[in-house]
């Protein structure tokens, strides 16, 4: 997997995007459905807003996975978290079990501004990264508009 360096997954800016993740979902029969995997993960609120609060939902994870088109089989999936540039990986699940990692752990690792979450399949060679960033009240806040001014709504 690579490392998403803060440049390539873009700073916070001015619509309140929040902290930044690269996902890597590898071991999937093809590329487009890894990229579909890790597209799912990224672009799913649920998952964002879980991030946003600190909490590590591998449930979110894996329900986003099972969104996409790419092939899950419970007994081979695996979820962890690492720090941006760290290779050592802090597996939340591991064949498709819960590993021995506390809750605690968990949340330490996706307290920082960036972290990687890889998702490893177990069924290929495929890879794909993704870049994400979690979902602030604020990036909510700036892109609702005001219902009151009609100019101010997106469409």
């Amino acid at each position: 997997m690579r490392i998403a360096p803060r440049y390539l997954a873009g700073e916070g800016d001015a619509t309140g995007a929040g902290d930044e993740s690269a996902i890597g979902v590898g071991a999937a029969l093809g590329d487009a459905l890894e990229d579909a995997a890790a597209r799912a993960v990224a672009n799913s609120p649920l998952v964002k807003t879980s991030w946003h609060g600190g909490d590590p939902n591998w449930g979110r994870i894996i329900d986003a996975v099972g969104y996409s088109p790419a092939i899950v089989i419970e007994e081979k999936i695996e979820i962890g978290y690492s720090k941006s540039g760290d290779k050592r990986v802090l597996w939340s699940l591991k064949r498709g079990q819960p590993t021995k990692a506390t809750f605690k752990q968990l949340c330490a690792a996706v307290a920082p501004e960036e972290f990687n979450l890889h998702i490893n399949l177990n069924l290929g060679k495929a890879n794909a990264v993704m870049y994400a960033a979690d979902l602030t009240e604020e990036y909510v806040d700036f892109n609702k508009g005001d219902v009151g001014n009609p100019t101010s709504l997106g469409g």
